[in-house]
């Protein structure tokens, strides 16, 4: 028994349980660390390779990703840089209805206005 009076197995398991629902809530989440660190290491997108990146996010959608947000940002982008911003936009939208965590939100809201001022998502002018 520790000072507290509780068997040291059951506060063992109190700290699990606790622990265990402190991240509940988190386990349906997406990804959000890694994201950058995804698209920036992508040749597609760092050789500015737009029509394909857009040709491959419309096939990862379409293979049953298209409830992760991120994967609509990740074509907004993609339509936007390939000089698309119309659908970039529309891609958005579906992002942004596909999360509610704000910060998600602001960034959208952030790339959406970018777009909408007639710039395209890496700040160059659209054609």
């Amino acid at each position: 028994m520790v000072a507290s009076g509780i068997p040291p197995a059951r506060a063992a398991l109190l700290i699990i349980i606790a622990a265990g629902a402190a991240y509940a809530n988190s386990v349906a989440n997406d990804f959000a660390y890694d994201d950058n660190t995804i698209i920036s290491g992508n040749a597609v997108v760092t050789e500015g390779r737009w029509a394909e990146s857009v040709t491959a996010r419309l096939l990862t959608i379409e293979a049953g990703e298209g409830h992760h947000w991120q994967q609509w940002l990740w074509l907004g982008q993609a339509y936007a840089n390939s000089g698309d911003p119309v659908r970039g936009l529309v891609a958005l939208d579906s992002a942004r209805i596909r999360t509610e965590n704000p910060e998600s939100v602001r960034q959208i809201d952030s790339i959406s206005g970018t777009l909408k001022s007639g710039e395209n998502a890496t700040g160059s002018q659209n054609p």
